[in-house]
């Protein structure tokens, strides 16, 4: 999306390969997924990560550094009522001193990214854009049915 808006602000492609590098490093992504179980077929977690999430009854929350590889973001507890968690958990992570934007992905789970994303936006009034969008078939074939990937971007004071 970002990308999008330099182009449309006349940006060269040299000027927006070097914004969107800059931007990277001020993005977080979380990812819930509602059955591991693709996760684990596509080779991105463990089998044994699987196991103790369902014995715990936790849902990890996946995130990915800054060479893209995947890692424990955080978790939440139980598996009822996942958007306020989810809700929780991403309003934590917003500093009410910065600006942001965000894009919440989701697959197969319209309403709960719509609630989610009006539940962040109801307690976070320093948010210039959102988006929610359908999930790529790529991710998606990994994430699987009822997934949900918020991206957090922290905003320069010139990108505002």
């Amino acid at each position: 999306m970002y990308a999008v808006d330099l182009k449309s602000q006349g940006k060269s492609y040299k000027e927006i390969i070097k914004q969107l590098e800059r931007a990277k490093k001020n993005t977080r992504v979380f990812a819930s997924f509602k059955d591991l179980q693709y996760v684990v077929k596509g080779g991105r977690i463990p089998a044994t990560v699987k196991k103790m999430a369902h014995t715990l009854n936790i849902r990890p929350l996946l995130t990915a550094n800054i060479a893209g590889k995947l890692k424990l973001g955080g978790m939440l507890f139980g598996q009822k009522n996942m958007v306020p968690k989810l809700a929780r958990f991403i309003n934590k992570r917003i500093s009410r001193s910065a600006y942001y934007r965000i894009v919440i992905s989701h697959a197969n789970c319209k309403e709960d990214g719509e609630k989610l994303l009006e539940n962040i936006l109801s307690k976070n009034t320093n948010i210039i854009s959102s988006y929610l969008v359908e999930m790529g078939a790529a991710l998606g074939c990994h994430a699987g049915p009822e997934s949900i990937v918020v991206g957090l971007q922290k905003l320069k004071k010139d990108e505002i």
